[in-house]
């Protein structure tokens, strides 16, 4: 027995409002992850750097993960996440929200580096300082993008169920209807050709929007996803050769530290043998 798909539709009305928060939290996250800045201008750590505005970013992390948390476990608590489209979305929100609680404890501790790093005179200490502070910074933000993209994911797994809905059976007026008298034979033709002609409808193709209007629209929306992915793309490398910029200098640290010298304790042992 097949079972009704109307039983895996999610209402249009639920459907429409979570994309609106999904796009909003998205936003607010790609915007983080943008707008919080660590390198000054040349590209470089500050000398002084900030440690309010530092811990700042990591407040608005944690107000970031708090936001996306609540969203995902309301939607996990309906009935709508039950269905085929709402177990996608599921997967993409659970990583959505695992993403910005990571990002709270590296921006933390880059705040906490920096204040270390007003305190300390010495050359090697500030060296060690500062490349930690780049590489736990660079990590936040990646968190922050990649939430901003699982949210994204989930968006757009709830638009192709949209998109993905039967057409509504045709409409026909009561005053079209063949007299009650009329044989089978002879109503049976204008049912069929409405059939087929709803089925030969496209879907989602609202009658006050233009083929050239919507072609427009898909264009600037794939030219608009195009530099989106070039930009994250652009960035991810960025911090990528930062953090491996990072762990060489640490592997170079490592290897000029001078083994410690024998206490003289140890040195009276020596002698003593």
């Amino acid at each position: 027995m097949s079972s009704d798909p109307r039983r895996e539709l999610i209402p249009r009305t639920a459907t429409l409002h979570l994309i609106d928060s999904l796009d909003a939290l998205q936003a607010r996250l790609r915007s983080a992850a943008e707008q919080t800045h660590l390198l000054d201008d040349a590209g470089r750590v500050p000398a002084t750097p900030s440690y309010a505005e530092l811990l700042q970013h990591a407040a608005e992390a944690q107000v970031l993960s708090r936001d996306v948390l609540q969203l995902t476990a309301d939607f996990a608590r309906s009935s709508h996440s039950t269905t085929r489209a709402g177990n996608s979305v599921l997967a993409h929100l659970a990583t959505a929200t695992t993403m910005p609680s990571h990002a709270v404890p590296h921006f933390a501790e880059t705040a906490e580096h920096a204040l270390a790093l007003l305190r300390s005179a010495n050359p090697a200490d500030r060296d060690y300082l500062t490349n930690h502070m780049v590489s736990d910074h660079a990590t936040a933000r990646a968190y922050l993008r990649r939430a901003s993209d699982s949210l994204r994911g989930a968006a757009k797994e709830l638009n192709d169920h949209l998109g993905a809905r039967p057409p509504l059976p045709p409409f026909i007026s009561p005053a079209a209807e063949p007299d009650a008298s009329a044989t089978r034979a002879e109503r049976s033709p204008p049912i069929a050709a409405n059939l087929i002609q709803a089925a030969r409808r496209p879907l989602n193709r609202s009658d006050h929007i233009s083929d050239t209007d919507r072609a427009d629209h898909q264009q600037r929306q794939a030219e608009h996803d195009n530099h989106m992915a070039q930009t994250a793309e652009r960035e991810a490398q960025l911090e990528h050769d930062l953090i491996a910029a990072y762990a060489e200098y640490e592997a170079d640290l490592s290897r000029r530290t001078p083994p410690p010298h024998p206490t003289p304790a140890a040195r009276r042992r020596s002698r003593g043998r």
